[in-house]
């Protein structure tokens, strides 16, 4: 049995320096049950000087150089779609987001733990996290862990793909190697190209219904635990039982010290 819980991010520290508070905080408030993998960019950037104990820097070129081929294909069959544009819009940002899965994908294979979590870079934390909350509030024993949105379905028909910026992946449970396998599919076959949308929370959710027929107790929504009303309910993040101990400063909230329905919520 693993001594301690592998949590894993990746960032571009040149691109996304936030990604440095995130493990400043996550050093702050997780207990020593927990041992973060920064799976980065530019890796050499980051010197451990201390907490060692609790922090694992990994060059992400070197352990997930499929990120290379992905993008190539990308580039290869898909990007004349938007060279008009300028720009390629989120939901067909495959590169992109691919950092995260193969990010997941290395540690499932090669870190050694009884459970994995996935921390997004531009999260904060304001609260001491312990084993309990992780391992039995928020898993559930069921392989996957996610916030669902299914909720916010019926005001937004489009928007039924869960919030991926926290996760929980539990290899031992029934149905979690069909559900890895899905995935491998999007990503190492370029499957992800026949969804209607090319990002990560998007393939995830194909993944998990595509399982959940096979194996009907896999997966833990945290959504389920109860949301508390904020203002812009789409924030789901910050209206479930994780805004009581983090903040996901996602999309343009990332130069605030602080997300607004945060301050709202603790108010």
């Amino acid at each position: 049995m693993a001594s301690q819980i592998a949590c894993i991010t990746t960032f571009s520290v040149a691109r996304h320096p936030f990604g440095v508070e995130m493990i400043q905080s996550f050093l702050e408030y997780w207990s020593s049950d927990f041992h973060l993998y920064a799976v980065l960019q530019q890796a050499e950037q980051i010197e451990v000087k201390s907490h060692s104990d609790q922090l694992t820097v990994i060059d992400f070129e070197t352990v997930c150089p499929q990120q290379n081929s992905f993008k190539k294909y990308f580039i290869d069959n898909h990007f004349h779609i938007f060279k008009e544009r300028g720009h390629v819009p989120f939901p067909f940002d495959a590169p992109r987001f691919a950092h995260k899965v193969f990010a997941i994908d290395y540690g499932l294979r090669n870190i050694e733990s009884d459970l994995y979590v996935w921390l997004d870079s531009d999260l904060l934390f304001h609260r001491q996290i312990d084993k309990e909350l992780i391992a039995e509030t928020l898993f559930g024993n069921s392989g996957w862990s996610f916030l669902g949105r299914d909720h916010l379905s019926e005001k937004d028909k489009q928007l039924v793909y869960p919030e991926c910026g926290f996760m929980l992946f539990d290899k031992n449970v029934p149905g979690f190697e069909y559900f890895w396998e899905e995935m491998s599919y999007f990503y190492e076959a370029n499957g992800i190209y026949g969804l209607r949308e090319w990002h990560d929370s998007f393939a995830f959710e194909q993944a998990y219904k595509k399982t959940k027929k096979k194996f009907p107790k896999f997966g833990f929504n945290i959504s389920s635990l109860g949301l508390e009303k904020i203002s812009d309910p789409n924030h789901v993040f910050i209206a479930s039982k994780l805004g009581e101990y983090m903040d996901h400063r996602k999309g343009n909230r990332k130069s605030l010290p602080k997300s607004p329905e945060l301050e709202e919520r603790q108010s």
